[in-house]
């Protein structure tokens, strides 16, 4: 091979495993950001519930009142 052609090739080469580096840490800050809205989505939906459920159980307390007291 001619020192031209070692050159293009060691540049396609070089091309390629950009792509890949590129290609990979895309497919990290994809999986970053899906498990970020999954967890966020979580935490969500266990603050709804809870506020729902200290809600309910406010709204259907009733204070005891003794017979002394009637």
């Amino acid at each position: 091979m001619k020192p031209k052609e070692m050159a293009v090739v060691l540049a396609m080469v070089v091309d390629g495993l950009g792509l890949l580096v590129k290609t990979l840490w895309g497919m990290q800050e994809r999986r970053f950001s899906a498990t970020f809205d999954a967890v966020s989505s979580a935490a969500i939906s266990i603050t709804t519930a809870f506020v729902v459920c200290l809600l309910s159980i406010h709204r259907h307390a009733r204070p005891e009142i003794g017979l002394a007291f009637i």
